[in-house]
Order: structure tokens, then C-alpha cells, then sequence
């Protein structure tokens, strides 16, 4: 048989897609790290609320059941003048100052241009505004979602 036609880019493309379509992609440092929930993966249809025992089950219906997660995966755009890590700190502007808020999951990153993955909390304002930890001049803001967050 014949192997059809795949499309070519590289792989920060490929990441770019990812992150754009509400996708989780984490390295392995945040592995362990963050119940099925927060990375969003019952909007996707990633968990099963119905099949029997598997890995982890009870802490996922827990949090399904008692509303035990606060957090979820968003999609954050902006500019940064530095290079972007995976696990690089986000911070929240709150006033005049800025507190921590989450760490980057996935990066895509061209020039100053950037689209980025974060666990935050769930309760976070549409028109907050972010900066990398180092970065104080870079600028980052909410996305929407591809998908409707269902609990």
C-alpha cells in the first residue's frame, strides 16, 4: 500500500497547532503533577466517567464528584523578548504587583510572538494580564478555549 502524503513542518509548528487546539503536551518534570481535570481532558473526551477500575480512578471521580478541582489548562498569546522555557514561572498582575500563577506547559514561540500552556485557576478573569518570571516587559493574556470547560 501506498503511505499517503503527511503534512511537513517542523516540530514547533506542530507544536503551535497543538496548543492552539487546547491540547495538553507535557514534558516530563510535570508528569504526576496535575490530576486529568486541571490539563482539561474531560472536555475532550479523554476520561471516562463511566468505565470500570483504571489507574487512578478514584481521584479523578473524587475530584468529578465534590468539585475538589479548581484548576484547569488555558491558552495564553502575547510577546516575550527572551526565550521561553518549559516550567518558566507565570505571574498575575494584581494592582501595582505581580504573584505567581502558574508554570508554562508548552511553548510555541517565533521572535517576539508566543502561545503558551498553563494550569490556573479555573476562577481566573477573562482580561487578566501575565508576564514571565524574568521577563518583566513580556505580556501575556487568556485565550479562548476550543472547547467548553465541563467539570
Amino acid at each position: 500500500a501506498e503511505l499517503p502524503d503527511l503534512p511537513h513542518g517542523d516540530e514547533q509548528e506542530w507544536q503551535g497547532l497543538m496548543i492552539h487546539a487546547g491540547l495538553p503536551d507535557m514534558s516530563a518534570e510535570h508528569q504526576g503533577e496535575y490530576i486529568p481535570q486541571m490539563l482539561n481532558l474531560q472536555a475532550i473526551g479523554g476520561i471516562s466517567f463511566t468505565k470500570g477500575c483504571y489507574m487512578g480512578q478514584e481521584t479523578v471521580a473524587r475530584a468529578k464528584y465534590r468539585g475538589a478541582n479548581k484548576k484547569a489548562m488555558f491558552v495564553l498569546t502575547g510577546t516575550a523578548s527572551g526565550d521561553i522555557t518549559v516550567n518558566q514561572d507565570l505571574e498575575l498582575k494584581l494592582g501595582d504587583n505581580w504573584r505567581r500563577a502558574g508554570t508554562v506547559l508548552s511553548v510555541w514561540q517565533q521572535g517576539e510572538s508566543c502561545l503558551l500552556t498553563s494550569v490556573l485557576n479555573k476562577d481566573m478573569e477573562a482580561d487578566a494580564v501575565f508576564r514571565l518570571k524574568g521577563q518583566d516587559e513580556s505580556r501575556l493574556s487568556l485565550q479562548p478555549l476550543p472547547y467548553d470547560l465541563i467539570d
